[in-house]
């Protein structure tokens, strides 16, 4: 006999399906002319934007002088380059965006980027068993959250960065290795963010014989390598040049390291990098300490700490990945029956994100956003002596 229930639900999936190809078929279409009613903004974008360009025309795309006509011709407003640092596994999934013209390519960056940060905060809510009545609540906390928003309004890369994350704990979590893997290399696209985390995961993974999320991890980050050296086989070459030729060495970012640089001898470049010397030993040995019974949606939040604090350089907007443990703390507030310390941190979790605006506002310097990480930590710190931490579970579907 025939089951009404699977032919209900193929149908549906039919009429998903039609709707998604209607809408992409519209969006081709119509996408074209619409953006030119778009207020475009020439923002950070342009530097992923432009080095696409060049690597697509045979160019190095490392290179300020070649950079530079190139952005200015799109509207850049600085007197010099907006430089591209990714490393040459990040062009396969930059060039998609660098086929078209700039006005058009920001709007799918931009579009592209509010559905990961919505998709990336959806995953988090599940995976710590967040209530489906409040599905709303993690999109409205991944905008406010001023890491994210600055990361979106700079036209940053940062929020593929925390979809990769997200993804990495919520297909580990439900035992997918492969696509566990597959979202670990967007963390990669920023190697200092990553350090710290990608040294604790190999730990893991050796100690769990995970094997399936480093072989498609690599898989893809040498496939990705193989298409940047095909579009030019010097790229790495240029990327390391650039590297040399144009250290972080006067970025004043809002990292300790620069805080030892600023105390000691700003000339002594290599204190940047006690920090994450100092990070990967103390992440190594809270893996060692509670290695056999390791969780990463419960042990990872800390770990994600340890990684921002300790991060030799880097701007507020690699913070994303501190999303995921103040949604595990909303999480858990939310269930939580002492309503008070729940609502206090909640009132000290908007008055940080508020006194980052207003420190824009004042327009600051960036690296006074310093003391962000740390506080937001103190906040964790509470939540979780005060039972107030989620539990993991398998994530709903």
């Amino acid at each position: 006999a025939s089951n009404p229930l699977f032919f209900q639900a193929l149908f549906t999936l039919f009429r998903i399906l039609t709707a998604l190809f209607i809408s992409v078929v519209i969006l081709v279409l119509t996408t074209r002319k619409l953006v030119f009613l778009v207020d475009i903004v020439v923002n950070d974008f342009v530097e992923y934007w432009s080095a696409g360009k060049l690597i697509l025309n045979g160019k190095n795309p490392y290179d300020a002088d070649l950079l530079f006509p190139i952005q200015k011709a799109a509207g850049w407003g600085r007197s010099e380059a907006d430089m591209m640092w990714n490393p040459p596994w990040t062009f396969p999934f930059i060039i998609p965006f660098a086929i078209f013209s700039y006005r058009f390519s920001w709007l799918i960056w931009m579009v592209a980027s509010f559905i990961v940060m919505w998709v990336s905060s959806i995953w988090i809510w599940r995976l710590y068993g967040g209530e489906p009545t409040h599905k709303w609540l993690p999109p409205f906390l991944a905008f406010s959250f001023m890491p994210i928003f600055m990361a979106l309004n700079w036209g940053q890369i940062t929020p593929f960065i925390l979809f990769g994350l997200a993804g990495f704990l919520y297909f580990e979590r439900t035992q997918r290795d492969f696509w566990a893997g597959a979202f670990l290399t967007l963390v990669t696209f920023k190697p200092h963010v990553f350090l710290v985390i990608g040294v604790i995961v190999f730990l893991w993974i050796l100690a769990e014989r995970r094997w399936l999320i480093l072989i498609s991890a690599a898989a893809i980050i040498i496939a990705s390598t193989l298409i940047a050296i095909s579009l030019d086989h010097q790229i790495f070459s240029y990327y390391f040049e650039a590297i040399q030729t144009n250290p972080p060495t006067k970025w004043d970012t809002p990292s300790w390291g620069t805080v030892l640089r600023m105390l000691f001898d700003w000339e002594l470049f290599w204190l940047q990098f006690i920090p994450p010397i100092i990070g990967v030993i103390f992440g190594s040995l809270y893996f060692i300490i509670f290695r056999k019974e390791w969780n990463w949606g419960r042990n990872g939040p800390v770990l994600f700490f340890i990684s921002a604090i300790s991060v030799a350089y880097g701007w507020i907007t690699d913070w994303v990945v501190l999303f995921i443990p103040v949604l595990q703390v909303t999480v858990g507030a939310v269930k939580h029956s002492n309503r008070k310390l729940a609502i206090g941190l909640g009132w000290a979790y908007g008055a940080a994100q508020i006194s980052i605006v207003f420190q824009g506002l004042l327009k600051m310097e960036p690296f006074e956003h310093i003391w962000l990480s740390p506080f937001l930590l103190l906040l964790y710190i509470v939540a979780q002596r005060n039972g107030m931490i989620a539990s993991v579970g398998t994530p709903s579907k």
